[in-house]
């Protein structure tokens, strides 16, 4: 029987390296694939790993669309690819989210009507953020209306005229009521306004209708999620969590949720290598991004923790790993000031995917982000950590928006924590189908 097509599409690279990437080559032997990608903090490894495989003949080929900075650019290029996809006729059409104007590109005017679209999301997601609505989801209650918070309103911007109008009128002389004009059209309109309206009108109207005749409005649920609004955009949807799994099923209304075990669980490496001599735990740094400064309040919870963890692992230094989007130099602050109390500390690089470098630590440690969820499931013989006090920096419930939280331990608000979370063990993984067999029989069921 003839592979069927798959194309493959992803808006974030470096989460496509940490955790698409070791499921390819078991894809590669069931189809044929197409990989598009967004150039957003593209690691150069990627890069090399794409013209390698389709070398090899083991994709047929890949493309980088411009990243959503560059509007324009963006929009020109899916515009121009159209036909050359539109050339493979793909059976699959496989993404991390739906929602994203790119992937709309794909999905309204690219793949076939009868394509099975697939919507894989192995990390943690957005809707757990929402604690309130994601326990009523859970508890079974009848949950309120979300269209409020879930979407922009078509209204706003005759909202944004209205009040730049009235405040415009207050003026006392026509050089005032000038002076005023300009001022607020200058610093209120464009600079609070000029993102939400390039982002939302002319991202997902103006270009749209100028080059397709059509618009990629926002789905109910779509900002919720950052996934999509259920069977409106995808036949089957597939988590690694079971709590994701309920919670989504119950906010979609849709039997079309699955789950996978996580896609890159078998990866540990660590009963081929001697361990006995690790002594540094990674912190891969997280919920901060582009500043140069930490709080006061935030370093003190940070030496708080990594104090604790050292003393209980019994660790004698800290790998604190930079996240791919940062910019700031706030890692290199923590660092000194950790090193001016008696840890040591060192900033690492991000240039090789988590799932390399895991196994070479003793313990994962820090901020809660998607790299302690994989971290847990990389390796099987570590310790996982988060720190719920700096964690609140972002998130009001940190613990919560891991699902079940397999795996991990914490550092609570107080500092209090269970000595056993510090225990090198063979971590609890799940054990459920592996995505490719999912995947498969998605597949079976809708193409019947």
């Amino acid at each position: 029987m003839a592979k069927k097509r798959l194309l493959l599409c992803w808006g974030n690279p470096y989460m496509f390296h940490e955790v698409i990437v070791p499921l390819i080559t078991s894809l590669a032997k069931e189809y044929k694939l197409f990989i598009v990608l967004q150039d957003f903090y593209m690691p150069h490894e990627l890069l090399e790993l794409l013209k390698l495989w389709q070398r090899d003949g083991l994709i047929e080929g890949y493309l980088i669309a411009p990243n959503n900075d560059h509007v324009f650019k963006m929009h020109w290029f899916m515009r121009k690819k159209r036909r050359f996809l539109r050339s493979f006729k793909f059976d699959v059409f496989l993404s991390g989210s739906m929602m994203q104007v790119f992937e709309r590109y794909l999905l309204d005017c690219i793949i076939p009507r009868n394509c099975v679209r697939v919507c894989f999301w192995p990390q943690i997601t957005y809707l757990m953020e929402n604690k309130p609505l994601a326990e009523k989801l859970l508890n079974d209650i009848e949950k309120k209306s979300v269209t409020a918070e879930s979407k922009i309103s078509a209204t706003t911007s005759s909202n944004i005229f209205r009040r730049i109008l009235s405040k415009i009128k207050s003026g006392d002389s026509s050089i005032d009521l000038i002076s005023k004009a300009a001022a607020l059209v200058k610093y209120r309109f464009l600079r609070v306004y000029r993102k939400k309206i390039i982002n939302y009108y002319l991202n997902r109207y103006l270009l749209p209708m100028l080059f397709l005749g059509k618009s990629f409005s926002l789905g109910k649920y779509d900002l919720l999620t950052q996934l999509g609004s259920g069977d409106k955009n995808f036949d089957a949807v597939v988590f690694c969590d079971e709590i994701e799994v309920k919670a989504y099923a119950k906010l979609y209304n849709s039997k079309n949720i699955y789950i996978a075990q996580y896609s890159a669980q078998e990866n540990c490496r660590c009963k081929f290598d001697d361990r006995k001599n690790k002594s540094v735990i990674l912190s891969p740094l997280s919920g901060i991004i582009g500043r140069d400064y930490l709080t006061e309040e935030l370093l003190v919870a940070f030496h708080r923790d990594f104090k604790i963890v050292l003393r209980e692992s019994g660790a004698k230094s800290v790998h604190l790993r930079l996240h791919p989007r940062e910019t700031g130099n706030w890692p290199y602050q923590l660092r000194d000031y950790l090193k001016n109390r008696a840890i040591e500390a060192e900033v690492v690089a991000c240039d090789k995917p988590l799932r390399e470098v895991v196994c070479d630590y003793l313990g994962v440690a820090g901020f809660a982000s998607c790299s302690l969820r994989d971290a847990s499931f990389f390796c099987d013989d570590i310790f996982i950590v988060g720190f719920e006090r700096v964690s609140k920096k972002r998130y009001t419930d940190p613990k919560f928006i891991y699902g079940k939280g397999e795996g991990l331990g914490w550092i609570n608000d107080d500092g209090n924590y269970d000595p056993k979370i510090f225990q090198r063990r063979i971590n609890v993984t799940n054990k459920h189908k592996d995505f490719p067999l999912v995947l498969r029989e998605i597949i079976k069921e809708k193409m019947l």
